[in-house]
């Protein structure tokens, strides 16, 4: 039996066989309680390979995470030594594109889960098995950093380069390599290096990308050398140009030594990165602040909900003020449970409109159009169908109209027919709507930080906003004893409605007279008849009301785009004569500035209510009127009541996406002195003596 066993194993090997099946080519797991990791091959065998292509497989528990080849904050990347009975001669690591982790405000690079480290390994001697060894270090971190040390070990005969079982995951990580040189369409656009703006804060280094559509969620990591550290980019987005605003410090806080050395730029956005080398810039430029943009997200969520809270009580609130006051009124001495009901839909309203505006702004943004808050009041056919609405509201009030759901949706709400159920949401619906060329506290840099973030930042910011607008309607149906303490309905509420439908009459003409500015007189004209037979109508014949309606809504609407780009009324241009204003151009603005003037940059539309109150109450009176008067200062105005790409450029460029927007630029302040949305005459004065370098004295404030 011995001789048997032996005479067939020859002729096995004879044969070209082997006795027992060859192991696959990879190395034993080591395993840990935080972290698995072993060594593979792409290939069975080496072949004539010059390169032979292996990995390092890691599989990290949950909350791990190892670390990128230039790490953040802290930690350092894993790293090989070749051992010296090893036949490689040298091992490089291929990066995949990492992620960022934020611990405690220690923000550090990496990766997490399972990942696959690509290894490019040269063997000593091509063609000859291969016989790898190294010693592998690397860092793993949670809430705490555990540093690891092993020998890492894998031998491949010299036969046939078959792919391995594990050439599959190998590549896939392999394809996570940002490629060099960026994808077809991504261009490196400019460069420069900006001194910190006060001692202690970083320098910025500011990289401007252009691409044929815009970046989806873009982030960017930069190198130089290890003493050099790069933090979390601020990013502001128009159109398909992308800007990054990079903090960056050196040895000693200083950054004088970065000038001429070669970056390393690794671009990344949804689905696709890409290696950008270039040379620092070779002189640092004026100083220059990273924009509010750089805060987390929590920040920006509390100042969307503040905002939108704070917006209830702006100058617009006067036709959403009217849809309120009826509201609550109408709910004296109601059931709480009909109250909870009532306020609740008029909430659903409101953050549903909002977040149609929220899905239209990720559309335009994908599309690589401007966006803005209020920007649809730049459209002609928006203006007359709110002008429209508001007129229908009016009538509503004065009881010539009723909006009311159908009465299976109302059942199905309330188990019973609830005629006004409909009219509570369309408040809400419509009251957001006429907020909107409102700004507010806190309200410019949150939507900022959302419209150049990514859609997820539009969504969540938005929807803060809608919550904090709504909390009022929130706040009683929480409490519906705070309306039901109101008098029962009766006389007073029928004149409490007529004093409120005027004042829906007024911001009809309000509406009407910033079509005006679209469209000319003629087209306004026009609409104002359409609107006044509608109008006729719904009073003498009350059964013909829907046909009225929907008949006004149509022809209206195409009175107004059949008017769309006609000539412009001349009630912006006399306004700007008689407050000396210049029209806004950025070369002549540039112009002034290196020339040492001091220039208020006022960027306006005759929708934007608050832009108009702070015209009213502090640039058209005292000192501020005087000093615009007096010729020490160039007062330009942006009017963005139509549409204008270079002016959303410009306000893009200060990580805002509404208006108001006030600057003030001068030696003092040669890249702007921001003002608040809400202009006061003592901030307005200070930020001229700032940004005047002294030039400008104000006494007697």
């Amino acid at each position: 039996m011995k001789h048997l066993i032996t005479l067939l194993s020859g002729l096995l090997v004879c044969l070209g066989l082997p006795i027992i099946a060859s192991a696959a080519p990879a190395g034993d797991w080591q395993r840990t309680s935080e972290v698995d990791y072993r060594l593979i091959s792409a290939t069975n065998a080496t072949g004539g390979l010059e390169t032979i292509r292996m990995g390092i497989e890691f599989d990290l528990r949950p909350g791990w995470h190892i670390y990128w080849r230039s790490p953040g904050d802290a930690g350092f990347p894993p790293e090989l030594r070749l051992r010296e009975e090893t036949n490689a001669a040298d091992v490089t690591f291929r990066w995949p594109r990492p992620e960022r982790f934020l611990l405690l405000d220690i923000e550090t690079i990496g990766y997490s889960d399972r990942v696959i480290l690509p290894l490019d390994v040269k063997p000593a001697l091509p063609g000859q098995s291969l016989n790898f060894a190294a010693d592998l270090n690397f860092l793993i971190c949670k809430e705490i950093c555990i540093p690891v040390t092993n020998q890492l070990s894998l031998s491949l005969p010299g036969g046939d380069p078959t792919p391995s079982e594990f050439a599959h995951d190998i590549d896939r990580f392999d394809g996570l390599v940002p490629p060099s040189g960026g994808w077809p369409g991504l261009e490196l656009a400019g460069l420069a290096l900006k001194a910190p703006a006060t001692e202690g804060e970083p320098a910025v280094l500011e990289v401007r990308l252009a691409n044929e559509t815009p970046l989806i969620d873009p982030d960017i990591l930069v190198e130089a050398t290890p003493d050099f550290w790069f933090g979390r980019p601020v990013i502001r987005q128009t159109g398909t140009e992308t800007v990054f605003s990079v903090p960056a410090t050196g040895p000693g806080g200083e950054i004088d030594g970065l000038t001429g050395q070669m970056l390393t730029l690794t671009v990344m956005q949804e689905g696709a990165a890409a290696e950008i080398t270039t040379p620092a810039p070779d002189t640092i430029g004026p100083a220059a602040t990273l924009a509010e943009d750089g805060q987390g997200i929590g920040t920006f969520l509390l100042l969307a909900f503040l905002g939108g809270l704070i917006l209830n009580l702006m100058p617009c609130v006067l036709p959403v003020l009217s849809m309120k006051l009826v509201s609550i009124a109408g709910y004296g001495g109601a059931e709480r449970r009909v109250i909870r009901l009532g306020f609740l839909v008029s909430a659903a309203g409101i953050i549903t409109t909002i977040m149609v505006l929220a899905g239209g702004a990720i559309l335009l943004k994908l599309g690589g159009a401007a966006v803005g808050w209020g920007i649809q009041f730049q459209q002609p056919l928006f203006l007359a169908f709110m002008t429209l609405v508001v007129l229908l509201f009016a009538l509503n009030l004065f009881g010539r109209f009723e909006v009311a759901l159908p009465s299976w949706l109302g059942r199905a709400a309330t188990g019973t027919t609830a005629p006004g159920l409909g009219g509570h949401f369309m408040t809400g619906v419509f009251a957001t709507l006429l907020a909107t060329p409102c700004s507010a506290p806190f309200l410019g840099s949150a939507v900022g930080f959302a419209l150049a973030g990514s859609p997820v930042d539009i969504a969540l910011i938005f929807l803060l906003i809608g919550l904090g607008l709504a909390a009022p309607y929130l706040a009683v149906a929480l409490l519906p004893g705070l309306a039901a303490v109101l008098p029962r309905p009766g006389p007073w509420m029928i004149r409490l409605k007529q004093v409120l439908g005027i004042a829906l009459l007024l911001t009809a003409v309000w509406l009407l007279s910033v079509l005006m500015v679209q469209i000319g007189s003629l087209g306004t004209g026009l609409v104002v008849a359409l609107l006044a037979v509608m109008s006729a109508v719904i009073v003498f014949r009350p059964a013909v009301t829907a046909i009225a309606s929907a008949g006004g809504l149509a022809a209206v609407l195409l009175a107004a785009g059949l008017s769309e780009g006609g000539p412009a009324g001349k009630v912006q241009t006399d306004l700007a004569a008689s407050y000396q204003w210049v029209p806004f151009d950025r070369t002549s603005l540039a112009g002034h500035i290196a020339a040492g003037r001091t220039v208020l940059v006022d960027v306006t539309a005759d929708w934007c209510v608050t832009c108009q109150v702070n015209k009213k109450l502090v640039l058209d009176r005292g000192q501020v009127a005087t000093l615009l008067a007096s010729g020490q200062v160039v007062a330009m105005q942006a009017d963005w009541t139509r549409p204008n790409d270079d002016i959303a450029a410009y306000l893009a460029s200060f990580g805002r996406y509404g208006i108001p927007f006030n600057v003030i630029y001068g030696p003092g302040s040669p890249d702007g002195y921001v003002l608040p949305e809400l202009l006061t005459s003592d901030r307005v004065l200070t930020g001229f003596e700032a940004a005047s370098g002294g030039q400008i004295r104000v006494a007697d404030r």
